[in-house]
């Protein structure tokens, strides 16, 4: 009898310890954020990702009853941004970052204090990106196929500046294919190269439409054509370069929202949703199309099918200027 009670004791105390244990787990993603969340940007104030980023915090604030602050860490290609994202550790913060920061800087560094693909855990898409090609106002050509012809006829007499990543490999493959020469200005980051851009000191500019905003509203640039798969609303007139011609310069950007990587599932999910609701504000769409962004939210699959679909892009990209191990990740 005395055994038989200590039996249903200790199946008693088993039952609650699963029961405690799965509460526990369930509640996780329930009572998060227990504090202020951060959202790192890995690049410059101003920015399109930072504007994006910026506009979603106090929507999501909103729906997580806590403060949602905006971090920006510019440098190194992006790569600073998610370091500190990675060495943070810090369950109240994620990386709000375009794709490229897992298919592309991993193959531009030999090694990286992170490994992107397995410290960066995706959660939802933010927004696209409109990106275009621009030349200053005092070059003059008024299209793509302009441009080249005006190139041939004057080999590295022109300077072009892109923003780091994606756009900055696109254009040199699309050089290399057409057999054109132009100096390279290299930048660490966007705004030194929109900042001389404006000011006359490079010719042909490549990136983000919200970035070159400034020198296109003044009238110190003119856009020939945007990268996208499709016309953006924020420039509805401009072709773009598949249109010209030129499909080889086709690229859409995407960024999107980033968790640590021992994120919870049903936590990521949860979020996902979260970014969701705040992508159907429409205060929110209209101020980041105005800027040639345009609001994609979606759950962690569709980011990470994304992903896969522009490693294969950056791949064949790779192979065309001859970098090293296309893929790669890096590592510690």
């Amino acid at each position: 009898m005395r055994a038989a009670r200590s039996r249903l004791v200790a199946t008693a105390i088993a039952i609650l310890a699963v029961s405690v244990c799965a509460c526990t787990q369930s509640s996780g993603a329930d009572t998060w954020p227990a504090r202020p969340v951060r959202l790192i940007v890995p690049y410059a104030a101003g920015s399109g990702i930072d504007l994006a980023a910026r506009l979603y915090a106090p929507l999501l604030a909103e729906r997580w009853q806590r403060p949602v602050v905006v971090d920006n860490r510019p440098g190194g290609d992006g790569t600073a941004g998610v370091q500190a994202f990675v060495v943070g550790n810090d369950r109240h913060t994620l990386l709000v970052a375009p794709i490229g920061v897992v298919t592309v800087i991993p193959l531009l560094h030999d090694r990286l204090p992170y490994d992107a693909k397995r410290d960066l855990v995706p959660i939802s898409a933010a927004a696209r990106v409109s990106m275009g090609i621009a030349v200053a106002s005092d070059v003059s050509v008024h299209s793509l196929s302009e441009l080249i012809v005006l190139v041939r006829r004057r080999p590295d007499q022109y300077l072009w500046g892109a923003a780091p990543g994606l756009p900055e490999m696109v254009f040199k493959a699309f050089l290399e294919l057409e057999k054109l020469q132009m100096k390279h200005v290299p930048y660490r980051d966007t705004s030194s190269a929109v900042h001389d851009f404006n000011a006359g000191r490079i010719h042909v500019m490549v990136a983000a439409l919200a970035t070159m905003n400034a020198p296109l509203e003044s009238g110190a640039a003119r856009l020939l054509v945007v990268t996208n798969s499709t016309r953006t609303p924020a420039a509805p007139d401009i072709p773009t370069a598949r249109e010209s011609g030129y499909p080889a310069l086709t690229v859409d950007g995407l960024f999107g929202f980033y968790g640590w990587r021992d994120l919870p599932s049903d936590l990521s999910q949860r979020i996902a949703a979260d970014v969701r609701r705040a992508a159907a504000d429409r205060v929110l769409a209209s101020r980041l199309a105005n800027v040639g962004l345009v609001v994609t939210a979606g759950t962690a699959d569709e980011l990470a099918s994304a992903m896969a679909d522009q490693q294969a892009q950056v791949n064949e990209i790779a192979k065309v200027l001859g970098l090293r191990r296309p893929g790669h990740e890096g590592g510690r």
